[in-house]
């Protein structure tokens, strides 16, 4: 089959012996009910209600400044991308509802979940502490092209369907339980706020783009 493994530095390495490509895949990529790994028979003991889990800890010790994480999925870009309709994404959940398949959960449907959780009596202090979290790094000697946009976050969608209900792109659901202090938190005014205009000395604009054209909205100081 041409498929190698070995250990190194503490880590299982799988590599292809036969040529550089090919895929690290568990359950069949299918359309059709029972290819994939069933996960609705199995019970939180058996594989904690998913097909695949990764577990990592602290060990008890400390982490030192740095990075951490128990995943990482790099896509890493050496050759040009010219003039094609290319997605590319370092790690992609899709979620798909198939045939008449009709879904009234009053739950949480995602394609992608990011939480964090605080348990018996931990506490965090100074840090962004956030259940999703959008970066965009463009260091020095690196450009991003006029009429180009980098996002920390960004909307797409098909619409095409029947959309009796709203389709929105960002739907803030109720807290099971206490109420939320605010819908957004600006550490820094710089290229997002800015401080002159009516309304006031205490007042704020934010600054947005339509089309690549500037505008401001008024956030009016409540004190």
């Amino acid at each position: 089959m041409g498929l190698g493994a070995k250990w190194e530095s503490g880590s299982l390495i799988f590599t292809n012996t036969v040529a550089k490509s090919g895929i690290l895949q568990i359950g069949k990529k299918s359309n059709t009910v029972g290819d994939g790994i069933n996960i609705g028979t199995l019970t939180w003991a058996e594989l904690c209600d998913r097909a695949f889990r990764v577990s990592a800890d602290d060990g008890g010790v400390g982490f030192g400044a740095g990075d951490y994480g128990a995943t990482l999925c790099r896509l890493l870009l050496t050759t040009n991308i010219t003039g094609l309709d290319v997605s590319l994404n370092a790690v992609k959940g899709l979620l798909k509802a198939k045939g008449t398949t009709t879904i009234t959960s009053t739950g949480v449907i995602s394609g992608v979940f990011g939480g964090i959780e605080l348990a018996d009596t931990a506490s965090i202090g100074a840090c962004a502490f956030s259940g999703v979290h959008g970066s965009v790094d463009i260091p020095a000697g690196c450009t991003l092209p006029t009429s180009y946009y980098a996002a920390a976050f960004s909307a797409g969608a098909n619409l095409a369907g029947t959309t009796d209900g709203k389709a929105v792109v960002m739907h803030v659901l109720a807290p099971l339980s206490g109420t939320w202090d605010a819908m957004f938190e600006f550490d820094s005014s710089t290229g997002v706020i800015a401080d002159s205009g009516a309304g006031g000395g205490t007042s704020k604009y934010i600054k947005c783009l339509i089309n690549g054209v500037a505008y401001s909205v008024l956030i009016k100081s409540d004190a």
